[in-house]
């Protein structure tokens, strides 16, 4: 619970709660009845191989010291993912989630505050209000956050939490289109078509109503957000210079340079990749070869398919693959956790798609926390479903 709180809010309590999580799942014990429930576990196995094959990857890595430092300071946290899956007990489940939207309201709340200058924090300007971390994540887990308001809105029966939720919902989603973050706007519009066109089935006159909600939205949006009317003006300036001048300086276009240069990266050193360490020296060799000089500051490909398949080769590409195949069909008992599941996989699809994802710890501890926790859920319901 503290775990899932400190996520939004501060790097300091996350790397505090991830050390007691482990401690406490070692001091408990039963060792030989929890191997035996990871062994069988497909999502527990596969970030364990993740480790085991990134350091097998140290053979051929060309900074053997800088390969040790990104193992050992970064994937230490999918520990978490079977101690989850071992020790989680499910009737903490909406404890975890409030805790999450606890979080997400003081961030929000401080974020307004930066918006219209009521106060400062950490030098956050108004024109970007993202408090405690970098505006792509936190837009990404405002939309999650936003889309748990809209299950329990589904759900609850009391008048007061009712309207609690309902004000929680607008001033969220007011506060992302105020947000730099474009990445959690697509991802909570997109997860929001998703969810009623494929999972709740919705006839097409509430579907035709939905769309023409989020058309409003998007409308008022860019007519009363500043900060979203100039994302919006930027996004369409930088793929009109993009595709006319072939300029690649706009932050969406910047990305799509980063993915031809890792596809070029990709298919020179198709087999094991470039080795950790690799990926990074390789930007400034392509980018200049490809004529992508201002890609040289760069060390991150944005997008995480693309960032294993330099670093790992093949199994590096194949590897978050089989992650989200296996987030994406998970089994529950209740609707409500498996429209929840759904929405996190596709929220942080999109996410690893176009921004940061398994290595950076914002987005890390995201995929550890919720990833683990889906996982857990989906465990627990299976042991039911058995006896």
């Amino acid at each position: 619970i503290a775990f899932a709180f400190s996520i939004p809010v501060s790097k300091a309590l996350i790397s505090l709660f991830s050390v007691l999580i482990i401690l406490s799942w070692l001091f408990e014990g039963n060792f030989s009845s929890k191997f035996k429930i990871i062994k069988q576990d497909k999502f527990s196995l596969i970030f364990l191989f993740l480790i085991l094959f990134s350091i097998f990857s140290l053979l051929w890595s060309p900074n053997i010291s800088y390969a040790i430092h990104f193992i050992s300071i970064k994937y230490w946290e999918f520990l978490i993912i079977p101690v989850m899956l071992t020790s989680f007990n499910t009737k903490y489940i909406k404890y975890v989630l409030n805790a999450f939207l606890l979080s997400i309201l003081i961030s929000e709340i401080v974020s307004y505050g930066i918006f219209f200058e009521v106060w400062t924090y950490n030098n956050v300007l108004p024109t970007d209000p993202s408090p405690f971390m970098n505006h792509t994540d936190y837009s990404t887990f405002l939309s999650f956050a936003l889309i748990i308001i809209l299950t329990k809105l589904a759900t609850v029966t009391d008048l007061k939490w009712r309207f609690f939720y309902i004000l929680y919902f607008i001033t969220g989603l007011s506060n992302l289109f105020i947000n730099g973050g474009r990445t959690g706007q697509v991802t909570f519009l997109f997860t929001v078509i998703v969810m009623a066109i494929f999972y709740f089935k919705l006839s097409w006159k509430y579907i035709t109503t939905l769309f023409l909600t989020l058309a409003t939205i998007l409308i008022l949006a860019y007519n009363i957000s500043p900060n979203f009317n100039k994302r919006a003006n930027d996004l369409r300036v930088g793929m009109t210079n993009m595709y006319i001048k072939h300029d690649y300086s706009g932050s969406l276009a910047t990305r799509f340079a980063l993915w031809q240069v890792g596809t070029a990266i990709f298919l020179d050193n198709p087999i094991i990749g470039t080795g950790i360490g690799g990926e990074t020296l390789k930007i400034k060799e392509y980018s200049n070869s490809l004529e992508f000089y201002h890609l040289e500051k760069f060390t991150d490909y944005h997008n995480t398919f693309i960032q294993y398949a330099v670093q790992l080769g093949l199994i590096g590409l194949i590897i978050p693959i089989i992650v989200f195949y296996i987030l994406f069909t998970l089994k529950f008992q209740n609707k409500q956790y498996k429209s929840l599941s759904v929405a996190f996989s596709t929220i942080y699809l999109l996410h690893a798609m176009g921004g940061f994802s398994f290595h950076i710890l914002d987005s890390l501890v995201f995929l550890c926390t919720f990833g683990a926790f889906f996982n857990a859920i989906s465990y627990q319901d299976s042991i039911i479903k058995q006896s």
